[in-house]
């Protein structure tokens, strides 16, 4: 499930206005990969462009038609986002733009059932019964559904891909690469926690002074 050579990292991340914000390089809410109603732990997000950066930071895709932009949808100004290029080397990652190479994975939660009680919570709170995945195709539109922030949203339970993200962090590999569902464009949810020794994130932009630019094994608990 983790490619054998190491992953390098060129890329933007967006991260909320303020020197405190730049320095925690931390989401404030809620993430795709990171449950809401587990125990916590830090994740990184990273997106390929300005674009995507923008469109996952502030959960809106991108405005088909119209004079707005994301930043007028959500309310806010250029000014009020920090845009920063960053690299670094990942050694252990799950790409799901690679779902077929989850099939051991799917092997092993094939034979999951659903309790009968929660099904019928399910209809009664006007949902389609809870399905459990059987290949890698369904696995895939699970971990990348485009309205993942329904359940959670709703009833304050974790998503099916933030309960993915705690089993990866788990198992100990270091990051999630996936597609954006609002631009295509790649994006990576990294777990500082699981990073090995040679593992690093760092800014490539110049940065404030006493902030700090690498991101690393040794210095992760000081990010958050």
């Amino acid at each position: 499930m983790a490619p054998r050579r190491p992953v390098r990292v060129l890329t933007r991340a967006a991260v909320g206005g303020g020197q405190r914000q730049v320095r925690e390089w931390r989401p404030i809410q809620p993430r795709r990969y990171r449950p809401a109603e587990v125990p916590e732990f830090a994740a990184l997000y990273l997106a390929e462009d300005r674009e995507t950066a923008l469109a996952e930071k502030l959960g809106i895709a991108r405005p088909e038609a119209g004079e707005f932009t994301a930043l007028d949808l959500a309310l806010r100004t250029d000014s009020s986002t920090s845009l920063v290029l960053v690299r670094g080397r990942l050694e252990t990652v799950i790409d799901l733009r690679q779902i077929e190479r989850l099939q051991s994975f799917v092997d092993v939660i094939a034979s999951f059932t659903v309790p009968a009680e929660l099904r019928r919570r399910a209809r009664k709170g006007g949902l389609t019964g809870p399905l459990t995945v059987t290949s890698v195709a369904e696995l895939g539109k699970a971990l990348l559904h485009p309205d993942w922030r329904e359940l959670p949203a709703r009833f304050d339970v974790p998503a099916t891909p933030q309960i993915f993200g705690q089993e990866v962090r788990a198992a100990g590999i270091e990051a999630i690469l996936y597609p954006s569902s609002k631009t295509g464009a790649l994006c990576a949810a990294i777990f500082p926690d699981a990073l090995g020794p040679q593992s690093f994130i760092e800014l490539v932009d110049p940065a404030p002074p006493r902030v700090a630019t690498r991101l690393d094994a040794t210095n992760w608990r000081d990010f958050v």
